[in-house]
């Protein structure tokens, strides 16, 4: 895929996809916010400052944020929302698909899932169930996205792939022992994220004392107490307000 040769990524798996946005699409942000039961991501572009940030929901279910994340990068990459198109995932339409498609190979590069399976002493045919859990743990994808493309390089048959649909990342994940890892995953996928720039905006506005601390820990999703003691660790503290005060000789005798 073009992006991981422009961005040195290799084949293996990509640690933290806001990152790869930030590269991919310098004027993008993301944010991870609780949306509408059904809704899983979503782009919103300002049509007068131009700007775009990409919207994912908050879940119990890693891979499916990491998706998500990987199928809205897909449409800014071919600029479906600049065409003005409708944003309904539930409708099957060419760029839905298009983007899935993008997210699959991004999140999970046939080349490199091979070279992995190859690294297992794997062979085709001959691939088990543990061997799908492997490579769900270790790039971080739907057991779903694994078998679409496993079955493409040849690793499993049409059979194995239509038996195994039904496997869940946490149900592997429990089974093989990788649950505790499964669970961190999850309780960060859980958590709100606000764009990284606004972030760092507003820190800068808390050291030019234009930002209180409960705004930024409000921002932020932590308690006042817990921002400050933070900052304060890190050394962040707000500049110190020189007062110019009166000379009130100037002004003659009272």
């Amino acid at each position: 895929m073009k992006i991981r040769r422009d961005h040195g990524l290799g084949t293996g798996p990509i640690a933290d996809l806001h990152e790869l946005i930030g590269l991919v699409a310098p004027g993008v942000d993301v944010a991870i916010l609780e949306m509408p039961e059904g809704m899983d991501g979503m782009v919103v572009t300002d049509p007068v400052r131009g700007k775009s940030i990409i919207g994912v929901a908050t879940t119990g279910i890693p891979e499916r944020q990491r998706s998500s994340l990987g199928h809205e990068l897909g449409h800014i990459v071919f600029a479906d929302y600049e065409a003005g198109l409708r944003h309904d995932p539930s409708e099957r339409t060419p760029e839905e698909i298009r983007a899935d498609t993008f997210a699959r190979h991004l999140l999970a590069p046939i080349q490199g899932l091979s070279a992995f399976l190859e690294d297992l002493s794997a062979e085709r045919g001959e691939v088990s169930v543990r061997h799908l859990s492997s490579v769900v743990r270790h790039f971080q994808v739907s057991p779903a996205f694994a078998l679409i493309q496993m079955q493409s390089d040849g690793w499993i048959t049409l059979t194995q792939k239509s038996d195994w649909w039904r496997e869940t990342a946490q149900g592997l994940a429990l089974r093989y022992g990788w649950i505790g890892d499964y669970r961190a995953m999850a309780a960060e996928s859980r958590t709100p994220r606000p764009p990284q720039r606004l972030i760092e905006n507003t820190t800068e506005g808390y050291i030019r004392n234009l930002v209180s601390v409960q705004g930024l820990a409000a921002l932020s999703g932590v308690d006042p107490d817990q921002q400050l003691s933070e900052l304060e660790e890190a050394g962040i503290i707000p500049e110190t307000i020189e007062v110019a005060w009166a000379d009130l000789d100037a002004f003659g005798p009272a």
